[in-house]
This record gives structure tokens, C-alpha cells and sequence, in this order.
């Protein structure tokens, strides 16, 4: 059945403006993408119904031949430098907070396992990842030696357990229903844990230049485009505390940015590969540019630093490189 929202996920507000048609990838289809007059979040509306849903994440998907031109995860385990780079986004984010090796680690939407294989080798010792498709647990399971459940994070039964970091890795924008994900977060995190997301910036410069060109905007899948005032928002309205780009000190953003600029060229490497014809026209724009600087020119074109994590109170052992704002 299609699924059509009349009111904001996020403030409930029942007013919207059309923010972009778009044609999809896979169906073919005209979707609506609309914004919130009162919060400003964007989400696609009506849905896919549930078959056409489970249809996308097909194996096919995981393998880069999917609604999702950038998404080929299955690469990513015979690439392990790839995998590095993409993963130190959540590492450094980590050690922000911590230097510890014993934190207590959720993966939610862990598909191959190619963070949990980094963070094995990076000698974290309590990881646990979970991933909805069999196709992709599956893989993981034989490419790590952490636990890997097959199934929905909203739904399985985690038992009393709770973890010091919860990772989302380019997902939260395929739920149906974000405030009911933010609130499963709140709920697992231990006092002090942390929230690491990283998906699109709808409101940086990229998203406002390129309009429905831009290449987060697939709306069979990702159904919700965050900003950083919408996301912050998120976190309030579970009691989680956003800790903004910021408010980190001066050696960690500088540090987090040079991440950034390599796993977006990263990214652009792999893409270029899947013949993605946006990863085209943004090379084309850039070519005569020295190639660390189009890693930095991306990274502050994409904007995806600026989307804040979460803490749930204090933070956790090993803080200090976090300032506090009165």
C-alpha cells in the first residue's frame, strides 16, 4: 500500500512546499519531494509500498547496481585502503570522545562489514553490528569476527544491553520513521554514550546549487534529508545533546576535515567506476584542480561535517576535546 504523510515526522506540522520532482533511477516514476513549513525537514511522499521497498535492497543493490549509484559495498571488502579511508569519518569522531579500545560499539546498518573489519584491525574489542538484508549480514558475517545480527533495529530485542557509541553510516535517510530511530538511539546509548550519523547536508552549498540534481536526492530510497538545525532538533526532542563541528577544538576540526576530503575523493574514486554521470559533470567542473583541493573544495561543498553528532549526558572517559557552550 502507498503511503502518504500528512503531517511533519519531526515538528508534526501539516503544511508543506514542494521542494523537487524527481524521476526515479530504478521504477521510473515521479516522486514529490516535499518541505516542512515549520521545521524545514524535506521527505519524499507518497512511499513505495512494501514489495517495491524490499525489491531495492536486492543483492544487486550492496553491489553498486542499485537505485544508488555511489553504493557498492561489496567493493569496499576487496578494498581495504578504500575501506580505511571511508571509515576513519567514524573513527575520528570516536576519538573525539575517547581513546579507548573496550567501548561498547552498535554498527546499525553495518551491510558487509567493512567498518566492523577496520575497527577489528584498529583492535576494538566490543562491536556488534546489525544489518536488515540476509545478503549483506551474511557477507559480513564471513568477513568479520564480531557478531552480526540479521534484522530491524527498530524492532530486535537488544535485552538490557547498551553501547558507549551507536554508528549510523548512511542511514538514517532510508527509514521510514526517524523520531521512533532517534528514539531507539536514546534508549541504547549508556550515560555519556555517543551518536555518530554521517548521511547528506540538504542545506549545504552542493544540495542549494544542484536542486534535485543533487546526489543525495533518490527518492525511491532515501526518504528524509536532514540539515543541521533538523537534526539537532531530532536529537532534542529524545533528550540526546548535539555536540556541533564547533565546539571541537581547533586540532580535531582541522583533523576531521582532512578525514573528510579523503573519503569524499575516496567515494569519487569508486564512483567513477559505476559510470555515475553526477560523479561525471563534478569532475568536469574540477579538472584542473590539484586533487587535494578538490578534496577540500568537496568536503566544504558537501557539508556534511556540519551535521552534528549526539552524547547522551556527559560525555564519555576520555573526553576534553569537546567545549562546552554556555
Amino acid at each position: 500500500m502507498v503511503e502518504r504523510l500528512s503531517r511533519c515526522n519531526l515538528c508534526l506540522g501539516a503544511r508543506f512546499s514542494v521542494y523537487a520532482r524527481v524521476r526515479g533511477t530504478m521504477l521510473k516514476r515521479v516522486f514529490t519531494l516535499l518541505r516542512c513549513d515549520g521545521c524545514g525537514l524535506v521527505f519524499v511522499s507518497p512511499r513505495l509500498t512494501r514489495a517495491e521497498v524490499s525489491a531495492l535492497y536486492s543483492p544487486s543493490y550492496f553491489q553498486g547496481d542499485g537505485f544508488d549509484a555511489a553504493v557498492d559495498y561489496v567493493s569496499l571488502l576487496d578494498n581495504y585502503d578504500a575501506a580505511q579511508r571511508e571509515s576513519d569519518y567514524v573513527l575520528e569522531r570516536i576519538r573525539v570522545f575517547s581513546s579507548r579500545k573496550d567501548l561498547r560499539i552498535l554498527d546499525v546498518g553495518c551491510a558487509t562489514g567493512s567498518l566492523l573489519r577496520v575497527l577489528e584491525r584498529k583492535k576494538y574489542a566490543s562491536l556488534l553490528g546489525i544489518e536488515l538484508s540476509p545478503y549483506a549480514a551474511g557477507l559480513a558475517r564471513k568477513n568479520c569476527t564480531s557478531p552480526v545480527i540479521t534484522g530491524d533495529f527498530l524492532k530486535h530485542d537488544f535485552g538490557d544491553r547498551q553501547f558507549d557509541v551507536i554508528v549510523s553510516t548512511e542511514v538514517i535517510e532510508h527509514v521510514t520513521d526517524p523520531m521512533r530511530f532517534f528514539r531507539r538511539v536514546k534508549r541504547l546509548l549508556a550515560p555519556g554514550g555517543v551518536f555518530i550519523c554521517s548521511t547528506g547536508n540538504v542545506r549545504s552549498l552542493a544540495a542549494r546549487l544542484l536542486g534535485k540534481r543533487w546526489h543525495y536526492i533518490a527518492p525511491e530510497g532515501h526518504l528524509f534529508y536532514f540539515s543541521p538545525t533538523t537534526l539537532s532538533r531530532y536529537y532534542a526532542a529524545v533528550g540526546l545533546e548535539s555536540v556541533e563541528y564547533s565546539a571541537l577544538d581547533g586540532k580535531h576540526r582541522k583533523k576531521m576535515l582532512r578525514i573528510e576530503d579523503n573519503m569524499l575523493l575516496s567515494i569519487l574514486d569508486r564512483s567513477m567506476h559505476n559510470n555515475d554521470r553526477r560523479v561525471e559533470f563534478v569532475l568536469k567542473m574540477l579538472r584542473f584542480l590539484p586533487r587535494r583541493f578538490i578534496g577540500r573544495v568537496l568536503t566544504i561543498a558537501m557539508g556534511k561535517y556540519r551535521l552534528p553528532m549526539a552524547k547522551n549526558g556527559i560525555g564519555i572517559v576520555g573526553a576534553g576535546k569537546v567545549s562546552r557552550k554556555k
